[in-house]
């Protein structure tokens, strides 16, 4: 045992003097902790800027509202000049900004209100007509019981109650949900509110932790087929013959296993340390039988190079890295399971 622990500890050492290989070792938790730092920030989801001109308290009371309420995938908060928050849409704090004028309540209540409201955007923002929804909706909130107001004047001018008693039935369907409307809700508000690069690497980083764990356990195997025909192993004793592949299998796939999970804590995307190592483990057990059926199946060097790129185009592809192909297709579905990733992304 001692002699096979070794042997491990040699195959693990030659696997860090190889440059590229340690370069992938220490890049990928600090990767993990530079796109968790840039991430950092977006967390809250999307910020929307608004403005009020001056004079106008109907503008103010639907800002307000706005700045109060949880919509989940977009935050807005209030500028205190249009120059702040130009500035903000400009330098990418907020992805996009409202700017409400003095006399909105006035445009509303003559019908001259279209294109009152003035909309400042990127050309990266995709979720403006879901805002717009929103802001649209707070402003007929307010503007439709002016509505009701101005439709009980005309038709009771002589029923001063009869007003009191609307507004009261009027704000209580517009909080009870007993009235039919549409609500925008996400299953991870947060990561949707963050499609940039660095938080799509982000949510793909166990993805790219299995696939890189895979690429090493298939390195490995792809070195012991290169020692045999070298005749590296030679002068091993002929019963640690059976020993030689798994340990050339686990020698880097450990390594790479340890330095996976370093980064996904880095990236805080572990699920618990005692989790972490179990699943980790299991999975190079897995690794260690598919890439011994890979030994057997194709048997040399040569063969083993040529299907090996094809294997980690499919793990890309085929198993939930960055989209999840087996909820569109039954058929897709299946196809993954021929791909150690996905079973570590279970």
């Amino acid at each position: 045992m001692k002699k096979i622990c070794f042997l491990f500890w040699l195959l693990c050492k030659r696997s860090l003097k190889k440059p590229s290989f340690l370069i992938i070792l220490l890049a990928f938790p600090l990767s993990g902790f530079l796109f968790a730092s840039v991430s950092k920030e977006e967390e809250t989801g999307l910020l929307v800027a608004l403005y009020g001109e001056e004079g106008d308290d109907f503008s103010t009371s639907i800002i307000h509202r706005l700045c109060q309420s949880d919509y989940h995938l977009l935050s807005f908060y209030n500028c205190s000049s249009i120059e702040n928050l130009k500035k903000d849409v400009l330098t990418g704090r907020a992805q996009w900004g409202y700017i409400f004028p003095k006399d909105f309540e006035t445009r509303l209540q003559t019908g001259k209100a279209r294109e009152s409201i003035s909309v400042l955007s990127s050309p990266s923002s995709l979720f403006v007509p879901v805002s717009n929804e929103i802001v649209f909706s707070r402003v007929m909130e307010s503007h439709s019981l002016f509505l009701l107001k101005q439709s009980l004047e005309e038709n009771f001018p002589s029923s001063s109650s009869l007003f009191s008693m609307a507004e009261n039935f009027y704000e209580h369907h517009l909080t009870s949900k007993s009235s039919f409307s549409f609500q925008y809700s996400f299953k991870d508000a947060a990561s949707i509110g963050r499609l940039h690069p660095p938080s799509i690497i982000m949510a793909s980083f166990p993805g790219f932790a299995s696939v890189f764990v895979f690429l090493a356990a298939l390195t490995g195997i792809l070195s012991y087929e290169k020692d045999k025909e070298q005749r590296i192993f030679s002068s091993v004793p002929y019963t640690f013959s059976p020993v030689l592949p798994i340990l050339s299998i686990l020698s880097p796939s450990v390594l790479a296993g340890a330095f996976a999970l370093l980064g996904l804590y880095a990236a805080r995307q572990g699920q618990g340390f005692f989790i972490d190592i179990v699943k980790m483990a299991f999975y190079i057990l897995l690794l260690l039988v598919y890439c011994l059926l890979l030994k057997l199946l194709f048997r040399n060097f040569t063969r083993l190079s040529f299907v090996i790129p094809f294997l980690l185009l499919g793990s890309l592809i085929f198993s939930p890295v960055f989209i999840d192909f087996g909820s569109f297709s039954p058929f897709f579905r299946i196809l993954s399971f021929l791909f150690p990733p996905t079973f570590y992304l279970l």
